[in-house]
């Protein structure tokens, strides 16, 4: 019997690295804000995270596809109910930097 440590192959390559998903856990932590990671699998082909206020309202998705990383934000329109926004960045620091510049507009 033997024990992997390393398990790269075991993981898709659309999901979020550990190193990834413990840096934003702190900064939502940091920041108030609440991380819900779906890591990826049956049904879909890459991990997304969830970043909202709480309350289970989530306001911006991370994720992986096409070859990119994606930020997409989901604004609340009354009106117009939800719609969102999508752009890609370049490091999972670049999509929290843009939540935090969110955040304070």
């Amino acid at each position: 019997m033997s024990l992997t440590t390393y398990r790269a192959a075991a993981t898709s390559h659309m999901d979020f690295r550990a190193d990834e998903r413990r840096r934003l856990v702190a900064w939502a932590g940091k920041n108030g804000l609440e991380v819900s990671i779906k890591p990826a699998g049956a049904g879909q082909a890459e991990g997304m995270i969830f970043v909202g206020y709480g309350e289970g309202v989530v306001h911006w998705t991370i994720y992986r596809a096409d070859g990119h990383l994606w930020l997409c934000h989901i604004e609340d329109r009354t009106d117009q109910g939800r719609e969102g926004s999508k752009v890609t960045v370049g490091s999972v620091e670049d999509a929290l930097a843009r939540i935090m510049v969110d955040t304070e507009a």
